[in-house]
Order: structure tokens, then sequence, then C-alpha cells
């Protein structure tokens, strides 16, 4: 009877001692909660995470050869239980080049199960954007902008956030981040890839005032209103207001 009593009360401090609380590691996932992956000769970096409705993790990045200044888009997809998943154009990930060297940023996940990744491109060491719509299995949608991309030489920027603003059943790209010559910028992009020309000043908006970068936006689809953060060289930050679609700076807003 003591025996059975004592392996009782062993097995519920077993309990106890694996059991979790709010907040601590998933031991389950990948390997001891922790999902490191290391490939010879690689430099491989992820820059943000999104989750699909089904639950796959998207962690876009950029991947290159140890020694090469030659980066080139990388996007990856994990399962819930942090194994890699079959994604793009091959077992491991999608890689893709469009300039001497490019990275990823930002990934948008969509209502439709599509999903879109934002970055840089590089082309006479002047920081240039892109917007990339990959379906659900992480292919290129070719239906979107030029074959699949977005790109542009007319505003140089390095984009630092990117979401979408619902508008009238359809939705509309939003890019911020930083100017050739660290001012703040924004631009707007239809949902077939190609720029709002009423936003701002055909698609770009500037804020002159300061020197510095757009560090974080959020957008107020109900309220249609778009709340912005500037990170200022001179030690400031600011937070702005603007309307949508328009891109019209609130001037009631703040001081």
């Amino acid at each position: 009877m003591k025996l059975t009593i004592y392996c009782i009360l062993l097995f519920l401090s077993y309990l106890g001692l694996s059991a979790q609380d709010p907040g601590d590691l998933n031991l389950e996932f990948a390997s001891g909660g922790i999902f490191i992956e290391y490939w010879d000769d690689t430099i491989s970096r992820a820059f943000d995470i999104g989750v699909s409705s089904g639950g796959n993790l998207i962690l876009p990045g950029f991947l290159t050869s140890t020694g090469s200044d030659d980066d080139q888009i990388f996007v990856m997809s994990l399962d819930s239980q942090g194994n890699i998943l079959p994604f793009g154009n091959s077992e491991v990930g999608l890689s893709h080049d469009i300039s001497p060297s490019e990275y990823a940023v930002k990934v948008v996940m969509l209502s439709d199960g599509k999903i879109l990744v934002a970055g840089n491109y590089t082309q006479d060491i002047t920081y240039l954007p892109f917007v990339m719509r990959l379906n659900s299995d992480g292919s290129i949608d070719e239906d979107f902008a030029d074959n699949g991309i977005f790109m542009t030489t007319d505003f140089p920027m390095r984009v630092t956030d990117a979401d979408v603003f619902y508008d009238e059943g359809s939705y509309k790209i939003i890019l911020s981040g930083e100017s050739h010559d660290f001012r703040p910028i924004i631009t707007m992009i239809n949902e077939d890839g190609t720029p709002v020309t009423s936003f701002g000043t055909l698609g770009v908006m500037f804020y002159y005032s300061y020197m510095g970068h757009f560090s974080d936006f959020f957008i107020d689809n109900e309220n249609n209103d778009l709340y912005a953060l500037i990170v200022c060289y001179s030690d400031e930050t600011l937070l702005l207001k603007y309307d949508l679609p328009s891109g019209t700076l609130d001037t009631l807003f703040g001081n």
C-alpha cells in the first residue's frame, strides 16, 4: 500500500514538473522549443514572421554563400511543430534573384491565402523597393505587377515596414522606410501591383521636416487612418496621423 501511494505521488510530482505555464518555452516545437538550421558555406537571416490560416510560419529574409556579397531573397515555411516545409522552388524554401543583392524584410498574410513579401534590392549601390506576391505554396503569383514582382527605380528607398489597407472590397499595399536622402518616405501600391498615383505625389509621400525613417506604422481600417512612427536622426521620435487613402496629414492630430 505504501509503495502504491509512493508511486502515485512520484507520478504526480513528474506531471507537476513537466507541466508548462503560459509563457514557458514549448519544448515540442522544433528542437527543445528552438528552431535552428545550419547549412554548410551558407549565411541566412530572417527579418520577420507571418502565420498562415493553417498555422504554418512564413519567414522572409536572405540567403547567400559564405564570402559572397550576392544576397538573394529567401522565404522559408515551417509547420506549427517547427519542421521545414517544401515552399516555392525548393524543399527548404523560395530563393529568388532580382538584382546583384536583395533581401526581404516584411511579410503580410492576405485573407485569400496569398502572401506579400516586401524588401529592398540594389542598383548602383542604391536601395530600391520591391514587393513580391506569392501563392500559398510559395510559388510566385505572376498575375501581380510584372511577373509577380513590383519593382521601381522612380523613388529610391530602404523599406522598413509593410502592410495593407483594405479599401472598398480591395486592398492597397503601403510601404514605409527611408529615402536616398535620409527622409521618411511612404508609398502606396494597388492590388494589381501598380502605383496609386492619387496617394501623396504620384504615389509617394515624403516628410521633409526631419531626417530619419519610418520605423513602424499601424493602419486603422475602420476609420481610414494611418499612424506612423518616425525615428529622427536628431534624436526625436514623432507620431504622425494620415488620412487614407489620400495620404493627407491630419493637422488636427497632436500638437
